[in-house]
């Protein structure tokens, strides 16, 4: 996304909204970094086959929790060793 965040503010100037557009089980993790990079963006998912999809939501989860947890996981780790 930084370097599409590059090109898009190069060719068409910073403020412009954005399409991101990947499989139906990649968004969450496209809306996290486009948001991350300052991107306006709006996401559109394309429809996968049952298969890809029920093994691309397994992955997607494994990356989004990868992707997360250097920012939030020490803050939740915390707050569960402290609960009662």
């Amino acid at each position: 996304m930084r370097y599409s965040r590059q090109l898009i503010e190069e060719q068409l100037g910073a403020g412009m909204r954005v399409a991101v557009v990947s499989t139906d089980y990649h968004l969450p993790r496209c809306a996290m970094f486009a948001a991350s990079e300052g991107l306006d963006a709006v996401s559109v998912g394309a429809s996968s086959a049952h298969r890809a999809w029920s093994r691309g939501y397994i992955r997607e989860t494994a990356a989004l929790t990868r992707a997360i947890l250097p920012t939030y996981g020490i803050p939740i780790l915390i707050a569960l060793a402290c609960m009662p």
